[in-house]
């Protein structure tokens, strides 16, 4: 086989599996819950996401659909796209965020990646957001609890990145691309009291998911996966989602911040 340097997901594959898996976004939703304690999970917290592709909106989509009770205690306080953010510190109108969302994919099965150029959040979304709302980059110092870049390309720079973020209070970083932050600074989050969740924790689902990708369409070709997609898909999404509970219950129970029985997904089946 010619092995050529790709997105798999639009260059090889067209039904865009990886995509359609939300891959990256149920591994990452899944973590993150598992690493929460279950008042944090009652009393909900404060999010903000940067990026509003196939992660950021599936972030959101599989915390409606499969978290329901905690997605409607979850205040979402800002979310941007390439263009601009919108911010809102008493919380934006999640609905209309998956409102808009679905009018972004509406355009780009229309026009495809044109479509995604011409998706604009700030323009479509019709809820209150606050005057100051401005670059895309300002969505990490929104002051989250829980920040979760979903975005291509190094955000953070410098040390004094870190501890703007750290005093703005945000406390956990859970990462949905590559890069965030320069490698030399890594060891400056927990310096400042900010969890960070680097992506071979936090993207497993969304690794995990391009292998299968790959190693389906070589062996059986496109039309093959389709037959039996919707099976595949809960098949695989049940094996990102298992992974990173397991990865996320390690690591706080190991570090002494959990030790309860979690219960995920609409059938309510035990993980542990």
């Amino acid at each position: 086989y010619e092995i050529k340097e790709c997105d798999w997901s639009s260059d090889v594959c067209s039904s865009d599996l990886h995509e359609e898996l939300r891959a990256t976004s149920v591994g990452l939703v899944e973590l993150m819950l598992s690493t929460l304690t279950d008042q944090q999970l009652k009393n909900g917290f404060t999010l903000s996401i940067a990026g509003v592709g196939d992660v950021g909106a599936g972030i959101l989509r599989w915390l409606y659909e499969q978290h329901k009770d905690i997605f409607d205690k979850i205040k979402l306080i800002a979310i941007a796209d390439s263009k601009g953010l919108i911010c809102n510190r008493k919380g934006l109108d999640k609905k209309e965020v998956l409102r808009v969302l679905t009018l972004r994919d509406d355009l780009m099965t229309k026009e495809g990646r044109e479509g995604r150029k011409k998706f604009n959040l700030k323009e479509y979304y019709k809820g209150e957001i606050e005057p100051e709302s401005e670059a895309p980059s300002a969505t990490h110092f929104s002051g989250a609890d829980i920040h979760i870049p979903a975005a291509i390309g190094t955000q953070l720079k410098t040390e004094e990145d870190i501890k703007k973020m750290a005093e703005a209070g945000t406390k956990a970083i859970f990462l949905g691309q590559n890069i965030f932050a320069e490698q030399s600074l890594l060891d400056e989050f927990e310096k400042y009291g900010i969890t960070f969740w680097d992506n071979r924790l936090a993207s497993g689902g969304g690794i995990y998911a391009s292998k299968e990708e790959v190693v389906h369409v070589i062996w059986e070709g496109e039309e093959g996966i389709k037959k039996y997609q919707s099976d595949r898909n809960l098949h695989v999404q049940g094996d990102i989602a298992d992974t990173a509970i397991a990865i996320g219950r390690w690591i706080t129970v190991y570090k002494g911040t959990r030790s309860e029985e979690r219960r995920v997904g609409k059938e309510g089946r035990s993980r542990w």
